[in-house]
This record gives C-alpha cells, sequence and structure tokens, in this order.
C-alpha cells in the first residue's frame, strides 16, 4: 500500500479479485466499505434518489408487491417527451 499526500493518491498493489465488499469514497474522500449496491442503478439511487436517463434510452422498474411497509414510485417527465 502506498499512500502519496503530495498527490492525495491511495495505491493498493495486489488486491486479488473476489466475491466480498467494494471500496468506496465518502463525501469526504474517505476510503470506505461500500453499500450494498455500490455500481448501477441502485447506487444512483443510494447516493440521492434520482436516476437520469439519456436520449432513446428506456428504463424499467418493479415495486414488489406484498411488502410490509408502503412503497411509491415518483416520476419526473421532463420536457415535452411522452409518459407511456
Amino acid at each position: 500500500m502506498t499512500i502519496d499526500l503530495s498527490n492525495s493518491s491511495l495505491t493498493l498493489n495486489g488486491v486479488q479479485t473476489v466475491n466480498g465488499n467494494a471500496i468506496c469514497l465518502d463525501g469526504d474522500n474517505h476510503v470506505v466499505r461500500c453499500n450494498g449496491a455500490p455500481f448501477g442503478l441502485q447506487a444512483a439511487y443510494n447516493t440521492g434518489n434520482s436516476i437520469t436517463t439519456t436520449e432513446g434510452r428506456n428504463i424499467d422498474f418493479t415495486l414488489e408487491g406484498g411488502l410490509t411497509d408502503q412503497t411509491s414510485f415518483n416520476l419526473t417527465n421532463a420536457e415535452q417527451a411522452l409518459l407511456l
């Protein structure tokens, strides 16, 4: 492991690829263990409750039924895009 304070870098050599926990940076740039979904759409939700799509791309969501606590789905359709 190398910590270079002159350029604020952390280098980890010899790290193996295995199933487990990913590492992330928190809001203060500290290396921390990521939450349960560090990548993909769930990570976007976990880090700000907002997912933005780009032109010509669709997105599907499934809300599980029979949950103990009520679940809701909020959608903002910006501009003049069609809502189907």
